[in-house]
């Protein structure tokens, strides 16, 4: 995902996420109970850098800076498997969208 000032986002083979920037490792994520399927990349406030929207291994849906990797929430996930989705989790993969037509995107 190309976010603000060229990070990026990798999965590795050791269980871990990484966001990169061009500095380096902006953000180094434990996700070794599982990997993160299906991240989604989102500017949820105007004038704020994207974030990336992930569920983990655990079932808790976080949300992190993309600029500089910190944790801006998370929540426990309560969505459900997709049987069109590879991979899928029983806890769901995020959406960002805008429901109730105010011009913000609401996170799904």
């Amino acid at each position: 995902a190309d976010l603000r000032r060229g990070t990026v986002g990798a999965a590795g083979d050791d269980g871990r996420y990484r966001l990169f920037s061009r500095e380096g490792v902006v953000a180094d994520l434990d996700c070794r109970g599982g990997s993160i399927v299906q991240p989604v990349v989102a500017r949820l406030r105007p004038g704020d850098a994207p974030s990336v929207l992930f569920v983990d291994p655990g079932g808790v849906l976080r949300c992190v800076a993309g600029d500089d990797g910190r944790e801006r929430w998370a929540v426990a996930a309560t969505g459900c498997r997709s049987y069109y989705i590879p991979n899928s989790r029983p806890h769901g993969i995020p959406a960002v969208a805008d429901v109730d037509g105010d011009g913000l995107p609401e996170v799904l």
